[in-house]
Order: structure tokens, then C-alpha cells, then sequence
């Protein structure tokens, strides 16, 4: 079995943490959680935000939070319902 890298725990928190609850997350949240760099930690969130899993929020107080993108959020609802349907039909 391969070994789970750093980013690949970025990944898995931020997706159970944006998509299944909802709730954004800042990067210091994952170096805390995971012990990852700040780097791995800011670089993960910018290349999940160019696949358009999150989006970056800029707060007041110049603090970045990622939270899922709605518009990828709809897209997965609208798979799984299909696959739903899909097997239901079968």
C-alpha cells in the first residue's frame, strides 16, 4: 500500500472538512492539525483551488480561508443523483 503523503492528508481534510460539514479552513488550521508546512499547506489549497474544489475568502483582517466551491459542489450532487438514478434503473 502506498504511504499517505502530506499533501495527501491536505487533501482529505479539506475535502471531509469544505464538502461533507461545510466549513471553510484556514491554512494554519491544516499545519496545527497535519504538522505540514505552511508552504505544503497554502500550495495544496492553491492547486485544489485551480481544480476548482475551493475557493479562496479574503476576511477583514487579511486572513485566507478556503471553502468549497459551490459551483463543484453542485456538480457532485448532480453526479450522484445520475449514478442513483443509474442504478435504481437497473
Amino acid at each position: 500500500m502506498a504511504k499517505e503523503t502530506g499533501r495527501d492528508k491536505i487533501w482529505n481534510v479539506v475535502i471531509k472538512r469544505t464538502l461533507r460539514s461545510g466549513e471553510p479552513i484556514k491554512p494554519s488550521e491544516i499545519v496545527n492539525a497535519l504538522g505540514v508546512s505552511d508552504h505544503t499547506a497554502r500550495d495544496t489549497l492553491n492547486t485544489m483551488e485551480l481544480y476548482g474544489l475551493v475557493e479562496r475568502e479574503h476576511l477583514s483582517d487579511d486572513t485566507i480561508r478556503y471553502k468549497a466551491d459551490r459551483d463543484f459542489e453542485q456538480e457532485i450532487l448532480s453526479r450522484l443523483v445520475d449514478e442513483s438514478m443509474l442504478i435504481n434503473n437497473q
